[in-house]
């Protein structure tokens, strides 16, 4: 059975940190401490900010509610009023889901995975539980302490689990896609892709992923035989970086500039001209893609089963 374990009460936590965790920009966060008084930071002697982690789990309870369709001001309020959520995962969850997922368990890794999603939700559960495992996992392969084979069951089994989460959602149709998801030629990491897909559905947003390492010339055909917005080419790789600029470029191009092209992942760069870069976690693309496509409130599904 899944447990939750509380951690102590510090004030250590940096902004660039609460960001991280929380999905929101720094901007935002400091916005809402002035607007809403939410959170409440301490100071450094240099006059840092640092959020306790009840302060830190705070801010990430409104976001949810947030990204379900709450007023900034109505999240907070609920966030504060409602009983205490369960506190945010540690290194050592993320730690037993490592080596369930490279030991083969797929019964238990998926048990673990739903048991979290049914506490937290699953923008919660895929941030700071399923892609910091399989981040782990990409570490242990590149010292060698994981197998290629090890880490493609792990992906296996995380892909599973969206696959439930899709496939227990309400059956809504959301109309023709608004992105396109896809990683360029030569980029096989697509979990990612999958991921993000299952978020914007979430948030009320039409989309369709393509996968991973889809030829250049197919990505702009189907661009425009859907008639997209927006084409979103994920790089987990920096040695693609330059491949994924060049795919970004040709769509763009075999459309005369009528979709924008997003580039998102570790291994995007920070600015290329004609392409926008997508905030760096996954929920905070998402977020930044639905606010684009201006979703109303009322299409956006709950987070949580």
């Amino acid at each position: 059975m899944y447990k939750q374990r509380v951690k102590p009460a510090e004030t250590d936590i940096r902004l660039d940190q609460l960001a991280k965790v929380t999905g929101l920009s720094p901007v935002l966060i400091r916005a809402w401490e002035r607007r809403y008084g939410v959170p409440v930071p301490s100071r450094t002697e240099g006059g840092h900010r640092r959020y306790s982690r009840e302060q830190a789990e705070l801010v990430r309870r409104a976001a949810l509610l947030v990204r379900s369709g709450l007023r900034a001001a109505e999240a907070i309020a609920r966030a504060r009023t409602e009983g205490a959520p369960a506190p945010p995962l540690d290194l050592v969850e993320v730690a037993e889901l490592a080596e369930l997922l490279v030991g083969g368990d797929a019964v238990q890794a998926l048990d673990r995975l739903r048991a979290a999603w049914l506490a937290l939700g699953f923008d919660a559960t895929l941030e700071e539980l399923a892609l910091p495992a399989l981040r782990d996992i990409g570490v242990g392969w590149a010292s060698g302490r994981y197998s290629v084979a090890e880490e493609h069951v792990a992906t296996g089994v995380v892909m599973s689990w969206l696959g439930t989460v899709r496939s227990e959602l309400p059956a809504t149709d959301l109309g023709a896609p608004r992105y396109l998801l896809a990683t360029p030629e030569g980029e096989q990491h697509g979990l990612a892709v999958w991921a993000l897909e299952l978020l914007l559905r979430l948030r009320g947003v039409p989309s369709r992923a393509l996968g991973a390492s889809v030829p250049t010339d197919d990505l702009a055909q189907e661009t425009r035989r859907f008639g997209v917005a927006g084409v979103v080419l994920g790089v987990a790789r920096p040695a693609l970086r330059r491949a994924a600029i060049s795919a970004g470029r040709r769509v763009a191009q075999a459309t005369n500039g009528g979709v924008t092209v997003y580039l998102g992942g570790a291994g995007a760069p920070d600015q290329v001209a004609g392409l926008l870069r997508l905030p760096p976690s996954l929920t905070a693309a998402a977020d930044f893609l639905a606010r684009v496509a201006q979703v109303p409130a009322e299409q956006r599904l709950l987070r949580s089963k």
